[in-house]
């Protein structure tokens, strides 16, 4: 299983699985390549962008870690 949970701040994220980028991009975390910093936690950002079902964002970026592994 992924090592993304709804605490993991989106720096650790960005920092330690960059090919999630992509999808976080697609779930419309749209700054973190064009250099503005974005703060807090998954979960506080998906809640502030209006994404209310975090477990499901968490579960996509785990599965794409996973599918990574394979």
């Amino acid at each position: 299983m992924g090592t993304i949970s709804r605490d993991t701040t989106i720096e650790t994220i960005v920092e330690q699985h960059p090919q999630l980028i992509r999808p976080l991009r697609d779930l419309v975390f749209v700054c973190i390549r064009c250099g503005v910093p974005i703060w807090g936690t998954l979960e506080e950002v998906a809640l502030d962008k209006g994404l209310v079902d975090v477990d499901a964002i968490v579960n996509q970026l785990n599965q794409t870690l996973d599918e990574a592994k394979s």
